[in-house]
């Protein structure tokens, strides 16, 4: 009987290290490659749209192998809003001014995902924060996910939809939308790769 209760007492107190082994999973961190990726939004000034991208910014990812799939576990993004390009340079050069970007107080602009919920397959929401112009605002982002069958490629491509007013960007006169408008939609194609460190 002592040796049937050894034996049960032992077989209980390693059943949470089994279980622990089994779910436990090493996170795989990826970056964005700086050549191969774009990072661009549409606005609308005086009715017409126009589009603009940034040149310079960085990203990464942490996703989660599991047997159903890849989990997405976070993201962040860092922006420099000096390198905006809208094909036109004197609206680039109004941009970077206090009464926009204020980029001599912020010069860049971070998300940062909190919640993300995976809605089938590889799509996905990133419920996060975006810090620019020292304001931060809660930003959901639509987000698929694809990887390449080597698992060490992949693209992350996105898209969220944001109002310009809520961070600031626009003062004094432009705080109006008479001439520009509120919304910017956001889009991006991030070529990633997995990073090995």
């Amino acid at each position: 009987m002592r040796i049937a209760a050894a034996t049960l007492a032992t077989a209980l107190f390693c059943l949470p290290l089994v279980a622990a082994a089994e779910t436990t999973a090493v996170t795989q961190r990826w970056v964005a490659h700086p050549d191969k990726s774009e990072l661009g939004f549409t606005a609308t000034q005086e009715g017409r749209q126009f589009s603009g991208q940034f040149h310079e910014f960085s990203a990464s990812l942490e996703l989660l192998p599991a047997d159903e799939g890849i989990g997405l576990l976070q993201i962040t993004a860092n922006i420099q809003l000096a390198s905006v390009d809208t094909q036109y340079r004197d609206r680039d050069e109004y941009l970077v001014q206090p009464d926009w970007f204020y980029v001599a107080m912020w010069p860049q602009a971070v998300f940062r995902s909190g919640t993300i919920r995976q809605l089938g397959g590889d799509r996905f929401v990133a419920d996060g924060t975006l810090d620019l112009r020292g304001l931060s605002k809660d930003v959901p982002v639509e987000l698929e996910l694809i990887l390449e069958e080597n698992g060490e490629r992949g693209n992350l491509i996105g898209t969220a939809t944001l109002n310009r007013l809520d961070f600031g960007v626009g003062q004094g006169e432009w705080a109006s939308t008479e001439w520009v408008g509120d919304e910017v939609i956001v889009e991006f194609n991030l070529y990633i790769l997995r990073a090995f460190e």
